[in-house]
């Protein structure tokens, strides 16, 4: 998404150490694309405070169109049938 609509490459991806970037599927990736993934110390958000800020920003809008539309709460996450 952000070549097509930006235009741009990625560079440099900057973690915050979690599994979900900590694979070798998303490394060869990383590789193939020439990107340079570097990941902050764990349980470290201090380290990553932008991502961080970023991250809840996008959750509490995503919460605030799902409360806004009525989504089914087996949609929320954490929720337990």
């Amino acid at each position: 998404m952000v070549e097509t609509q930006f235009h741009e490459k990625i560079q440099v991806l900057r973690s915050d150490n979690g599994k979900e970037y900590s694979n070798q599927i998303l490394s060869n990736f990383f590789q193939e694309k020439g990107i340079v993934h570097h990941s902050s110390c764990t349980n470290t958000p201090q380290q990553n405070g932008v991502a961080e800020r970023k991250n809840r920003h996008l959750l509490e809008v995503a919460r605030s169109l799902m409360f806004t539309t009525h989504a089914p709460k087996y949609l929320w996450g954490g929720y337990s049938h």
